[in-house]
């Protein structure tokens, strides 16, 4: 009785520091592809690729987190009156890189998640999103994000498998400029990434879910 007692008391404190670690952020619902209809219509804004960033974080359930960038290889946005209608942006993979306290860890996690475990950038250098839908509007009351103003749906391509996906975010029009946030999960299993998922027991077993934290900014 005293081992049960003990065991429940151990998963219990597994589950909180698992719930603790698991990323703060809107889960991107995934879909089968959506078709990119490609529009003649509107303007094109072209992304800053170097004020624009992307920020991940990967968690274990039980342990810290690791974060870092991967830069914004080139994209456009399309907009016609006064509206995002479309958009492409395609994600240097190659160029990951963690942000961890000293050098040498870096450059060893930035080689593991390179590698065939993670995201296999000799093979697949590029990730790539495409817009297929911008909903305006967003229930707050059951978003993380409460500064999104835009449901954006669109294809995720990573590793050479697209899935359709969608999450709230925050889009800001002022003349030639536009700017877009987000943050949001996506479950990594899904595009072919499996190392240390929750079925394992690798590296003190790794979230399913990888958060993006998006700050896009483009101009025509």
């Amino acid at each position: 009785m005293k081992f049960l007692s003990s065991l429940i008391v151990v998963s219990t404190l597994f589950i909180v520091v698992s719930c603790n670690n698991a990323p703060k952020s809107d889960g991107a619902d995934t879909t089968a592809p959506k078709e990119v209809k490609l529009s003649t219509a509107g303007i094109d804004y072209a992304v800053d690729t170097a004020a624009s960033k992307v920020i991940w974080t990967g968690s274990k359930l039980v342990g810290s987190s690791n974060s870092g960038t991967i830069n914004v290889q080139s994209g456009k946005v399309l907009i016609d009156s006064g509206k995002v209608v479309g958009g492409e942006f395609v994600f240097d993979m190659q160029s990951i890189q963690p942000q961890l306290a000293d050098a040498q860890s870096s450059a060893k996690l930035k080689q593991h998640l390179s590698s065939s475990d993670f995201f296999a950038t000799d093979s697949f250098p590029t990730a790539k999103f495409e817009i297929t839908g911008v909903k305006k509007g967003v229930d707050t009351a059951n978003v993380v994000f409460k500064q999104a103003n835009n449901m954006i749906f669109g294809n995720l391509t990573i590793k050479g498998i697209t899935k359709g996906i969608e999450f709230p975010a925050k889009i800001s029009l002022n003349g030639n400029n536009m700017t877009a946030e987000a943050n949001f999960n996506i479950d990594r299993t899904k595009w072919g990434i499996n190392y240390g998922s929750e079925n394992s027991m690798k590296d003190r077993i790794i979230s399913k879910d990888i958060e993006f934290k998006l700050d896009i900014s483009s101009s025509k």
